[in-house]
């Protein structure tokens, strides 16, 4: 892995490219760090490559990386996480209340308008 994960930082494009493939083939979560490092590459080209093989690498470490990337770094990796985090199906990103009431695992207030309309203070 280390002469892929090389081979995806440097080079021609075409061969960073395939290394990026070969990498993401192979579903070796070690590439994880090489991936988000890509996605933020001067070529856009190479950091689409690089994402789209970050959202084919399979586990929950993967998923909290993703969800990790919100909070860090500038608005064009966030913008990405989101859309990883959609295609990922990552629910673990979306604050439970905020999902619908068959899936919610704990139970919610009413929405704020019916809690003024009750007389509590929201």
């Amino acid at each position: 892995m280390p002469a892929l994960f090389a081979a995806a930082r440097s080079g021609e494009k075409p061969v960073r490219t395939a290394a990026i493939h070969a990498v993401a083939e192979s579903g070796n979560v070690s590439a994880l760090p090489v991936f988000v490092e890509l996605m933020g590459d001067p070529d856009k080209d190479i950091a689409g490559v690089a994402q789209e093989g970050l959202g084919s690498l399979p586990g929950k470490d993967v998923d909290a990386a993703i969800v990790k990337m919100l909070a860090d770094g500038p608005a064009a990796r966030r913008i990405t996480a989101l859309d990883l985090i959609v295609r990922r199906r990552i629910t673990s990103a979306i604050p439970p209340c905020s999902m619908p009431p068959a899936v919610q695992t704990r139970r919610c207030g009413p929405p704020p308008s019916r809690a003024r309309r009750a007389g509590r203070a929201v």
